[in-house]
């Protein structure tokens, strides 16, 4: 499964992202990059980072690929 980094920022921040993968950031490492990334501020709120996300469809799904 393919998953943009907005969304392994989120794993990361609700707790969701093993600790064994190369992923894996801290909570207060997700929710400063999820800052950065995005210009929001939700603070640890996964479920607002979340809403917001799907409303701003670019950040959760990867770009269709052309042929």
């Amino acid at each position: 499964m393919w998953a943009t980094p907005f969304e392994k920022l989120l794993w990361n921040l609700n707790g969701e992202m093993p600790q064994s993968l190369p992923e894996f950031l801290p909570k207060d490492v997700a929710y400063q990059r999820l800052k950065k990334m995005t210009g929001e501020d939700f603070g640890y709120d996964a479920n607002a980072w979340r809403e917001w996300g799907r409303a701003n469809a670019k950040f959760l799904h990867l770009p269709k690929i052309q042929q």
